[in-house]
């Protein structure tokens, strides 16, 4: 059996390996010059960046596909202790017990309706985040409006599907590992997971491969040129100040969470091997904004939290409008993977393909469901 996997991020890569490993005659096919996509590292100042922030959550759909590869990632897990940003001030985060009593960042009223939210059981409604927080405290909303957007990186509450979030909140507060060597290490980990008869091929794709499987493991907009239909996605995406520095000027407020502006402080390189200290800096997008202007404001966080960090700075990169992820789950809306386009089937794999996990658990996620549909239909 012949199968073409287009695309070599994280989706195509797994797709790649893991019908490989199943007997198939696998052609891995990229039009860029590197495989990893967004998930690529870089080496700047000495240090190892990513782009933009990344964290990989330790209980979600993700972990349990490279376990069957072989790939368990070495990391560190980030303190729950940190600081919350709102009114312009900083507060402590309420995170463990201890600083959720002491906190004051939200009142007395606003953290007592804060706990069902929080709670392990249950299920939000099939509405949107708005629409789960109304008539909740302002500080009520505001925090799980911004554990929401630290877990998901999406900043569409009018449009995201609470019960979506939730389950990605959950995810989050089971266990978040930044990694070592940065997420290019997971990049390298499947390609070494790759078996050697897999043909790797740079080309780009204009026309769907005439093979017995097609996995396309790329963007909406590459598959709908390639005749797979479509509805129109709603991308999530982030405004992102990546620095390298030579001490961090603050160590207490190297977590920062906005509560009621949508953006985020956290320094990597003391929880993971990044040879560095490695800050990133973020603006959770919403749908109608740019990020072109975002910069200040992300200054401006950096000299609340960090105050001389630019007499530290070794390396600095602004990515204005970085794609988090092709797709803000909205209520109702499926994406599914499996298409019939003229007489061929194509499957779908990434980060906004399917229901399960979020983000890159759900790219892992939809690469296992495409090798393993592809691999039992040739059964």
């Amino acid at each position: 059996m012949r199968v073409v996997v287009v695309g070599s991020g994280v989706a195509g890569l797994t797709a790649a390996a893991l019908l490989a490993r199943g007997g198939a005659s696998v052609k891995l096919v990229e039009r860029a010059s590197a495989a990893g996509g967004r998930a690529r590292s870089q080496e700047h100042a000495g240090a190892v960046l990513n782009l933009g922030p990344h964290a990989l959550y330790t209980h979600s759909v993700g972990v349990p596909v490279l376990a069957e590869l072989g790939i368990a990632l070495a990391g560190g897990t980030p303190p729950s202790a940190g600081c919350a940003l709102r009114g312009g001030h900083l507060h402590a985060l309420p995170g463990g017990l201890g600083s959720f009593v002491s906190s004051t960042a939200l009142s007395a009223a606003e953290k007592l309706h804060l706990l069902p939210y929080l709670s392990p059981v249950g299920q939000a409604p099939d509405t949107t985040v708005a629409e789960w927080l109304h008539g909740s405290p302002d500080g009520t909303a505001d925090l799980v409006r911004a554990l929401v957007r630290v877990s998901s990186y999406c900043n569409a509450p009018a449009l995201q599907s609470a019960r979506a979030a939730q389950r990605q909140l959950r995810a989050a507060l089971r266990g978040v590992r930044y990694l070592d060597g940065g997420w290019g290490s997971m990049v390298a980990a499947l390609e070494g997971a790759l078996p050697s008869t897999v043909e790797r091929v740079h080309d780009d794709v204009a026309a769907l491969p005439d093979a017995d499987g097609v996995v396309l493991a790329t963007s909406p907009a590459h598959a709908r040129s390639l005749g797979v239909p479509l509805p129109a996605l709603t991308p999530v995406r982030a405004a992102c100040l990546d620095l390298v520095l030579r001490a961090l000027p603050r160590p207490s407020a190297r977590f920062v969470l906005g509560l009621d502006d949508a953006v985020y402080l956290s320094e990597h390189g003391s929880i993971a091997k990044l040879g560095g200290t490695v800050v990133h800096v973020a603006r959770y997008l919403a749908p109608e904004e740019t990020g072109a202007d975002a910069r200040a404001g992300l200054e401006a966080l950096m000299d609340t939290a960090q105050r001389g960090w630019r007499e530290a700075v070794l390396f600095e990169r602004f990515l204005p409008e970085l794609i988090v992820t092709h797709r803000v789950d909205r209520v109702g809306e499926i994406v599914p993977a499996s298409h019939i386009v003229g007489a061929q089937r194509v499957w779908l794999a990434g980060d906004w393909v399917g229901e399960e996990g979020m983000l890159v658990d759900r790219a892992l996620a939809s690469a296992s469901a495409a090798a393993r549909a592809i691999l039992a239909a040739a059964e």
